[in-house]
């Protein structure tokens, strides 16, 4: 796993739209937990995709010390 850069608002790629997820693979399972060790390393709730300069539409949250990936597959 690796920690990834969070983009800020005023990055350009926030504004673009974001690809349907078309298959699970070792790709994106590695983006996943990579989004999962980033947010916990932030002390943050969520992370989307774009937020990590990934445009597909997955977002990681955290509620209660368990931690939920949202895919929005094609």
């Amino acid at each position: 796993m690796a920690l990834r850069k969070i983009l800020n608002k005023s990055d350009e790629i926030l504004h673009k739209v974001c690809k349907p997820v078309t298959e699970f693979d070792d790709k994106l399972g590695q983006l996943l937990d990579d989004m999962t060790e980033t947010l916990k390393n932030a002390n943050g709730v969520g992370l989307a995709g774009p937020q990590v300069a990934k445009l597909r539409r997955v977002v990681v949250i955290i509620i209660d010390d368990k931690v939920y990936e949202l895919i929005n597959l094609r």
